[in-house]
C-alpha cells in the first residue's frame, strides 16, 4: 500500500500541492485507478498461483487485461476535462494543438465516449474468446478516437 501513501502525501508537499490543486479530481481518479490496478494485478497473481480457473474460453490474463483497459479508459475519462493543452497527453489532433478552445471543448466532449468504451471493455472480460475480447476493447477505442479527431476538426473549421 505504499503507492496509496505516496498519493495521499504528495498533495501535502507545498510545491506538488500547488500543481495538483487545479486538477484535484483528476489526480484523485488517477490515484484510484493506479491503486486499483495494483490490487487487480496482485489478485491476478494470487489467483494464477492458486490454479484458479474461470472457464469461458479465454485465459485469466485476458480477462484481467480487459478490466485493466476498462479502468484506464474510465480514469482517463475522468481526467480529460482537467488537462491543459500540452504535447504529452490528451487528444492531440492538429486542431486541438492549434486552438486552446478546441482543446478544452474536445476533451469535455470526449468524456461520455471514453466512459462508454470503458463499459464495453468490461464486457470484454466476459467475452467467449480472446479475439472477441480484443475486438471489444480495440474497436470502440479506435472509433472514439477517430470520431474525436473529426470532432476537433469540425470545431476548428467551424
Amino acid at each position: 500500500m505504499s503507492l496509496l501513501g505516496v498519493f495521499a502525501i504528495a498533495p501535502r508537499v507545498p510545491t506538488i500541492g500547488e500543481r495538483v490543486a487545479p486538477f484535484r479530481d483528476a489526480y484523485q481518479w488517477t490515484a484510484f485507478a493506479l491503486v486499483s490496478l495494483g490490487l487487480l494485478v496482485l489478485a491476478t497473481i494470487v489467483a494464477w498461483n492458486s490454479g484458479l480457473q474461470f472457464g469461458g474460453g479465454q485465459p485469466l490474463l485476458t480477462r484481467v487485461g480487459a478490466l485493466v483497459a476498462a479502468v484506464l479508459l474510465y480514469s482517463g475519462a475522468k481526467a480529460l476535462p482537467a488537462l491543459e493543452q500540452n504535447r504529452l497527453v490528451g487528444i492531440r489532433s492538429p486542431w486541438t494543438m492549434a486552438d486552446e478552445t478546441v482543446w478544452s471543448q474536445t476533451h469535455e466532449h470526449a468524456v461520455p465516449f471514453f466512459k462508454t468504451a470503458a463499459a464495453i471493455a468490461v464486457l470484454a472480460a466476459a467475452a467467449p474468446s480472446e479475439i472477441v475480447a480484443l475486438a471489444l476493447i480495440v474497436a470502440p477505442l479506435l472509433s472514439v478516437l477517430g470520431y474525436l479527431y473529426y470532432y476537433s476538426y469540425r470545431l476548428y473549421d467551424g
